[in-house]
């Protein structure tokens, strides 16, 4: 889908959801990550902190500790790894705290990827196995290849620099 259609459906929905402030919130993120894709980073980033600000009023949750997966994507487009790096860690402790770890998986995936951009590969190693050991938590004898195992590939084909073609990347 073009990132023009891609607001455009989210603008529709963000209008039937009207009120509905968890809803908002999620549309926001999806509308938040178009826009950094768009160039767009100013208007991308008061989209995710409306998410953020939207989820908080509903007060703690699953969803308000892993907004950094609509964040952190969006500074990852902006060039801003610090700030991607920072989105991640933050959720990543929020989800740990509340021993959540479908999410966090996820987050952990994310923030390995980050730390191997920032060139912190042993921090990212680390991030990567936890990936992968939160990850085997959730599949019970699935033949499918683990965000885990994609992250510790992908770190050791950054290591040795081996190039994939684009195609056979698979995206987070």
């Amino acid at each position: 889908t073009p990132v023009a259609e891609g607001i455009a459906r989210c603008e529709d929905i963000a209008e039937r959801v009207r009120g509905d402030r968890r809803s908002e919130a999620i549309v926001f993120g999806a509308m938040a990550q178009l826009h950094a894709m768009n160039g767009e980073f100013e208007l991308a980033r008061s989209l995710y902190r409306r998410e953020q600000e939207y989820l908080a009023s509903l007060g703690p949750s699953r969803e308000l500790a892993s907004t950094s997966l609509d964040s952190a994507r969006v500074e990852l487009l902006a060039g801003d790894l610090e700030a991607a790096e920072r989105e991640l860690r933050r959720d990543d402790a929020d989800l740990e705290a509340i021993g959540e770890t479908y999410f966090r998986s996820t987050v952990t995936g994310l923030l390995a990827q980050t730390l191997v951009l920032a060139g912190k590969n042993g921090e990212a190693d680390r991030y990567a196995m936890a990936a992968q050991a939160l990850e085997v938590l959730h599949v019970e004898h699935d033949e499918r290849v683990g965000v885990g195992e994609h992250l510790l590939g992908a770190l050791l084909r950054e290591r040795l620099d081996v190039r994939v073609p684009t195609q056979e990347l698979e995206v987070l």
